[in-house]
């Protein structure tokens, strides 16, 4: 079964029977008959605690059994469009999400310069560089992230924010 787990940006999963010599199949999954089909696929409603897949298969001498488990892990990112500095909500730029390690984000104007970088997830841009007021516009970000799930694999986001004034 496919992937190794599931977050509320991964909801798709797939499983495959891998066995030979099976008269007949059966796959269930939370309980639920799901068919007896080669493969299965679907998509999970989060939040859920973890998605357990089960195939039988046999012949008229035995039957045998597998059974994987996949976890549902809360992690994920989510990044604003836009924001206003000399509003009293919505004044800060940043992501905000759940079960995210090794944060990074790198803020530019249209030009290329750097106007902001931070390596924590609680520091936000406030529209300003060096002191001074940015002009409203758009910016370019990119942030450069882990999820507690898979701390070894470096995601990566890049889009664009409009600074309102």
């Amino acid at each position: 079964a496919h992937p190794a787990y599931l977050t509320i940006d991964r909801t798709e999963w797939n499983a495959t029977d891998r066995s030979g010599g099976a008269d007949w199949k059966a796959w269930y999954v939370d309980g639920v008959y799901y068919g007896d089909g080669h493969h299965i696929s679907d998509k999970i409603v989060p939040p859920i605690d973890s998605l357990s897949i089960v195939l039988i298969v046999g012949n008229e001498e035995c039957a045998d059994t597998a059974r994987r488990t996949i976890p549902y892990v809360n992690a994920g990112l989510w990044v604003p469009n836009a924001f206003t500095p000399s509003q009293d909500d919505n004044s800060y730029f940043g992501a905000v999400g759940t079960g995210i390690s090794n944060y990074k984000m790198w803020v530019y104007t249209r030009e290329g310069l750097l106007v902001f970088y931070s390596d924590s997830m609680g520091d936000k841009w406030d529209g300003t560089h060096d002191g001074k007021k940015c002009p409203q516009g758009t910016y370019t970000y990119r942030i450069l992230y882990s999820t507690v799930a898979e701390p070894e694999s470096e995601m990566e986001e890049v889009g664009t924010v409009t600074l309102l004034r």
